[in-house]
């Protein structure tokens, strides 16, 4: 834990130099409310094209919340 729970911290998604990486998403919308889960491969470094390939130990989960 740090203090950038009290602020708006930085956050960076797992993507490669071109901006995606391979993954599965899963989306539940039920009116106005929805919830998106996604599991993504990340890269060997940061912003390189090749992907590890050890998808038990290096992988990245997004879960994001919506209402209106």
């Amino acid at each position: 834990m740090n203090w950038a729970l009290m602020a708006n911290p930085a956050w960076d998604y797992a993507a490669n130099t071109r901006g995606y990486m391979p993954g599965a998403m899963v989306e539940y919308m039920r009116g106005k409310t929805g919830a998106r889960f996604a599991m993504t491969m990340v890269p060997l470094e940061a912003n390189q094209l090749t992907i590890d390939p050890n998808f038990d130990k290096a992988h990245s989960l997004n879960l994001e919340f919506e209402t209106g």
